[in-house]
């Protein structure tokens, strides 16, 4: 059975969407399941915390934080000591050993909020009906330059987990999933500027003002490349690959139900 002749979950979401050729791997009968089933209209909305990787900062349901090593904050605090000093010296030897410590760390979930409950203050204007997941980082980031404190790709990968879990939890299609840049951008209405978006487009495409998560995602190590940069093989747009990622974690969590549903 080809997927092509099933009906994808149709969320509204303007350009925010999950290509087909990820719906054809696939089993059919998870699809057709999943577009009758995840109806929800919550939606999520994926943020950086622009600071630290340790320290929960900022308002969302699910905070991503790194826990361990425990000198992963003073080594990062050093390189930025040094790197503000221009002690040029320094900064070789002190990022292998930060690059050899982020290898090493574990993450911390700060599980702040049910996935049904509103917040204030996370999303602008689209604090209601909606859901906030953030990873701590980003600290210093430029659309040309992630700096030394860019999400890592532990912290992506339990991102990942955590759209996964509020979508099965609410029902809601991983395609209502946005990261705050292509919110920002009004990103799911039919034009940036239509009259029933919340607010003037403030994104990454427009005037990065708001550019949470804009960036490229090196798929063969999850790690980080600032938006600026011209696209290398191997890479896509992080907002793409944690929805299509969150498809598949979901696919798989739910396999009881879909193949238990099935005719």
């Amino acid at each position: 059975m080809n997927n092509a002749s099933l009906p994808l979950p149709h969320t509204g979401n303007g350009g925010i969407t999950i290509s087909s050729s990820v719906y054809d791997t696939l089993p059919p009968q998870f699809v057709k399941w999943y577009a009758e089933t995840f109806r929800g209209t919550r939606m999520i909305y994926g943020h950086w915390s622009l600071g630290s990787l340790t320290r929960a900062d900022g308002v969302a349901h699910r905070q991503i934080a790194v826990l361990r090593p425990a000198e992963l904050e003073e080594m990062l605090a050093r390189y930025e000591d040094a790197r503000n000093r221009r002690v040029g010296g320094m900064l070789g030897g002190l990022w292998r050993q930060i690059e050899e410590l982020k290898r090493k760390a574990e993450i911390q979930v700060f599980d702040n909020a049910p996935w049904n409950a509103d917040l204030e203050g996370h999303t602008l204007g689209r604090d209601r009906n909606s859901i906030a997941i953030s990873v701590m980082g980003g600290k210093g980031a430029r659309p040309n330059d992630l700096g030394f404190m860019a999400p890592l790709p532990v912290q992506l990968q339990e991102m990942i987990r955590q759209v996964a879990d509020a979508c099965i939890a609410t029902r809601t299609p991983v395609e209502r999933f946005m990261t705050a840049s292509e919110a920002a951008d009004n990103l799911d209405l039919p034009r940036m500027d239509a009259p029933a978006a919340p607010h003037p487009p403030r994104g990454f495409r427009t005037v990065r003002e708001i550019w949470d998560l804009e960036a490229w995602v090196d798929t063969e190590n999850g790690s980080l490349e600032a938006p600026l940069h011209s696209a290398r093989v191997g890479w896509t747009r992080l907002g793409d690959w944690i929805r299509e990622h969150a498809l598949r974690t979901l696919a798989s969590r739910t396999h009881d139900e879909w193949t238990h549903e099935a005719p």
